[in-house]
């Protein structure tokens, strides 16, 4: 499987449970006769409750972090990622004739000259999508 389609595999999951989960955004709140904190949408619809008390707020927070609308801005970020690593092949092997390249933080810099002589720089950052992507699909696609 291709990079592109890695990333476009994972929006599609992503965005299908956002879309079927209860809509966000979510907040936090703690509900004073069980001790419990849970998690509710905006409309006060309850959807979980931690009692994991040595992380009992970070796993609060973090679930109401995870609402639909932020897996929904993750899927565009992994389908825009995607598109620009299709894009890049299809002109890449149609125009550059040698390239050199390094990594700085990550990303993936090239220099490249293509068959008109000309220089170009290219900048991948697509590893952190397709880091997100594989793990969110749970394997190493």
């Amino acid at each position: 499987m291709t990079a592109a389609q890695t990333l476009r595999d994972a929006a599609a999951t992503m965005r299908e449970r956002a879309q079927a989960a209860t809509p966000g955004p979510w907040h936090v709140e703690r509900d004073e006769m069980s001790e419990q904190l849970c998690v509710y949408n905006a409309d006060g619809v309850h959807l979980a409750e931690v009692s994991e008390w040595s992380r009992w707020l970070g796993n609060a927070d973090y679930m109401a972090l995870a609402a639909p609308p932020f897996a929904l801005a993750v899927a565009a970020w992994l389908e825009a990622e995607s598109a620009s690593l299709d894009a890049m092949e299809t002109f890449e092997a149609k125009t550059v004739k040698q390239e050199h390249g390094w990594s700085i933080r990550g990303a993936g810099i090239a220099v490249r000259k293509h068959n008109d002589g000309e220089l170009s720089i290219h900048v991948d950052t697509s590893q952190a999508a397709l880091d997100v992507a594989r793990t969110y699909l749970g394997g190493d696609q």
